[in-house]
């Protein structure tokens, strides 16, 4: 037993039921959405994100469980902090997004792009969000390498998602 261990399934578990939670909200939407004539990208690239999320899940309880420098520190607090503030980013850009809200991509046609909440000052807040809050959580417990692989995956998923989806939405510069 290491020192941590019971913070280490909290936080897993309540990222996990986070996603859970908003893969009902999605599917939902999902479905509104396509009932009002929204246009689904088939090959939208949501399968690397779901793998590379999925890393996190794997790969941080192995190096909490083997790696010695994994343990809590100074780096602890802040790291949940900023796991927090990008938890609550996500919701916010969600909720902005409202029933538009799907880990999808749904293209509206003659409905114009939300532009509200931190829609107004940038695109796709959400993204930026998860890959922040996957930094941060192996980061507090000092999982370095499960930090590493996981942004660097997430950044490689998110890069390919969003090209996909600014051609499907009609925004490709």
């Amino acid at each position: 037993m290491k020192t941590g261990d019971a913070l280490l399934v909290a936080v897993l578990a309540t990222v996990f039921a986070q996603r859970l939670v908003e893969l009902g909200v999605s599917r939902r939407n999902e479905r509104r959405l396509l009932a009002r004539g929204g246009q689904r990208l088939p090959s939208d690239g949501f399968l690397p994100i779901a793998a590379s999320h999925a890393l996190l899940y794997v790969a941080l309880p192995i190096e909490w469980a083997r790696g010695p420098w994994a343990g809590l520190g100074g780096y602890t607090a802040p790291a949940l902090a900023l796991a927090l503030a990008a938890a609550a980013w996500r919701y916010w850009a969600a909720a902005s997004l409202g029933g538009r809200y799907t880990v999808r991509v749904v293209r509206m046609p003659n409905e114009p792009l939300v532009r509200r909440g931190p829609y107004r000052w940038m695109r796709h807040p959400i993204y930026r969000a998860v890959w922040l809050e996957v930094a941060a959580v192996p980061l507090a417990f000092g999982a370095f390498a499960t930090a590493a692989l996981v942004v660097v995956t997430q950044a490689a998923a998110l890069a390919n998602r969003i090209r996909r989806e600014e051609r499907h939405l009609g925004l490709a510069r």
